[in-house]
């Protein structure tokens, strides 16, 4: 485990771009497997006109490409996501 305090506990420690790369074919794998929904498209939260969360969260990263680690290392999630239920 790594001792570097910078990064908080739940941020999985993904190493290198290899990791992210492996993470993220991983995951599109299973977005098209079982029909995952996570975007913004798919969220009741999400005020279409404008583009943007009607909550607030930060979405750039949630309506580009299928992945679960970005480039910065950090899982890209939205914790306000709501199931408009398509």
């Amino acid at each position: 485990m790594s001792t570097d305090r910078s990064r908080p506990r739940f941020q999985p420690e993904i190493a290198g771009t290899e990791g992210r790369a492996a993470a993220n074919a991983a995951f599109a794998a299973d977005v098209l497997r079982y029909g995952l929904r996570w975007r913004c498209d798919d969220c009741a939260f999400l005020a279409p006109t404008e583009g943007r969360c009607s909550v607030g969260w930060p979405n750039a990263t949630l309506r580009d490409a299928v992945e679960a680690i970005g480039d910065d290392g950090i899982p890209v999630f939205c914790k306000a996501f709501e199931d408009i239920g398509a």
